[in-house]
């Protein structure tokens, strides 16, 4: 059976508020484990102000069931690097 793509998108609630006059402004962003090795496959879009994102860019990833597939998402204050 070959694998199919599904459509991740991503939100979260209640980050960590990281800026000391502003609301964090986040960003997430997703790796892939290939060959042991953690990958950077895809970022959203930054939103500003906000501790509690709905970002509207999504990621789109091939999808086998039979194997697996680490995925790591990571979320950044865009202003605090």
């Amino acid at each position: 059976m070959s694998g199919r793509q599904v459509e991740v998108l991503v939100r979260c609630t209640d980050l960590a508020d990281l800026d000391v006059f502003t609301k964090t402004d986040p960003m997430c962003v997703l790796f892939v484990k290939q060959f042991g090795q953690w990958k950077e496959f895809g970022r959203t879009e930054a939103i500003r102000q906000t501790l509690n994102p709905n970002f509207t860019e999504s990621f789109l990833l091939e999808y086998d069931p039979y194997i697996q597939q680490p995925l790591l998402f990571a979320v950044y204050d865009i202003d605090s690097r």
